[in-house]
C-alpha cells in the first residue's frame, strides 16, 4: 500500500484529573501500573492517568541570561509563576502557569529545572488539564529524579507487539510512536489511551479530549453520533465525530476529513479511555482501518 504524504493528525489530548480514589492512599506501584514512556533522541516522554510527561537534560546553568534563553527556547509561558520545591535536595527552580480555554478547559503547565552539576540541569515538564493530582506529580518527580522509575513500563520506538491495557496487539510494522500512549499507523489509523484507577477520572479525561476537538478552530463537525460497539471484548457506547480539517485535500495529500472514536470502559480491571481515529480514504475505511480493528467492532 502506497503511504499518503498528508499531514496526520497527532491526538496527543491532555486529560482532566479527578480527585484522588477515597479511602486509599496512592503508591508507586499503582502509578506505575499505569506509567508509560518513550525515549526519542532529545527527550523521553511518558503517559499516565491523564499528565504527559516530558524530560530531558540540558547544557545549561540555573541563573544568568544564559537560562532565560533556555527558557525562552523550550517556550516555557512568560506569566509562569516562578518557585522552588523544597523538597528536592539539590537545588532547582519551578515554573507553573494555568490558562483557561473558551472557559471550558483549564490547562496546566508544571516546570522542574533541577541542577544535576555545574554545566547541566535536567528538565521535568508536567501537562495537565483539570485540577492537579499532586500526590500523583510528587511520586513521579521523586521517581524520575531519581531514576527509580521501572524498566518495563518503556516501549521501544521500533517494536512486534504492543501492551494494550494488559494484553499484547501486533499493530504492523507501518506504525510508529508518536508519543507515549500513542500509536500512529499511516493509512491504518491512530489511537492513543490512558489508564486509570478511577472511572471517575476516565470520564473526565475522555471529556476533556472530546471538547478540545469541539472548541477547535482548525476545522468544522460535520457530525456527531453515539454508536454502540465492542471495545476489547466489553458492549460499550462510543461517540463518533466527522470532523473535517479547514486545509484542502491537496494539501493533506488526501481525505480531509477525520472519523473520531471516544471510548471509555473498564477493562481487566482497569478503567481507560481511548481516542481512535482514522481518514476516510484510510484502508478499509468503511468499517475500521486495521489498526482500530485490533481493539475495537462496529456493531
Amino acid at each position: 500500500m502506497r503511504i499518503k504524504t498528508k499531514c496526520y493528525l497527532t491526538m496527543l489530548f491532555i486529560g482532566f484529573n479527578s480527585n484522588p480514589i477515597f479511602g486509599q492512599e496512592t503508591t508507586q506501584e499503582q502509578i506505575f501500573s499505569n506509567l508509560h514512556g518513550i525515549k526519542f533522541a532529545e527527550f523521553t516522554s511518558y503517559e499516565v492517568e491523564g499528565y504527559t510527561i516530558y524530560t530531558k537534560t540540558i547544557s545549561a546553568q540555573l541563573h544568568g541570561a544564559a537560562f532565560n534563553k533556555t527558557k525562552k527556547r523550550l517556550n516555557i509561558p512568560k506569566d509562569a509563576v516562578e518557585t522552588t520545591d523544597s523538597t528536592l535536595v539539590t537545588e532547582n527552580k519551578v515554573y507553573i502557569s494555568e490558562s483557561t480555554v473558551l472557559d471550558k478547559i483549564s490547562q496546566i503547565s508544571i516546570h522542574y529545572f533541577i541542577k544535576e552539576n555545574k554545566k547541566h540541569i535536567t528538565l521535568f515538564s508536567f501537562f495537565t488539564n483539570g485540577k492537579r493530582d499532586l500526590e500523583l506529580e510528587k511520586l513521579l518527580l521523586e521517581s524520575l529524579s531519581k531514576k527509580t522509575i521501572p524498566k518495563n513500563i518503556y516501549s521501544s520506538q521500533t517494536f512486534d507487539s504492543v501492551l494494550f491495557v494488559g494484553r499484547f496487539i501486533t499493530p504492523g510494522s507501518i506504525c510508529s510512536w508518536r508519543d507515549a500512549h500513542n500509536i500512529q499507523c499511516p493509512g491504518y489509523g491512530q489511537m492513543n489511551w490512558s489508564q486509570f484507577r478511577s472511572l471517575e477520572r476516565a470520564q473526565e479525561v475522555l471529556e476533556c479530549q472530546k471538547n478540545i476537538v469541539l472548541i477547535s478552530n482548525n476545522g468544522t463537525i460535520l457530525s456527531q453520533d453515539s454508536v454502540d460497539i465492542i471495545f476489547e471484548g466489553v458492549d460499550v457506547r462510543a461517540l463518533k465525530i466527522k470532523y473535517k480539517f479547514g486545509i484542502p485535500q491537496i494539501i493533506m495529500g488526501g481525505s480531509n476529513i477525520l472519523i473520531i472514536y471516544f471510548v471509555m470502559a473498564e477493562v481487566r480491571n482497569k478503567f481507560v479511555s481511548c481516542v481512535l481515529s482514522h481518514y476516510t480514504d484510510d484502508y478499509n475505511a468503511q468499517n475500521l482501518p486495521p489498526l482500530l480493528s485490533k481493539v475495537m467492532q462496529l456493531k
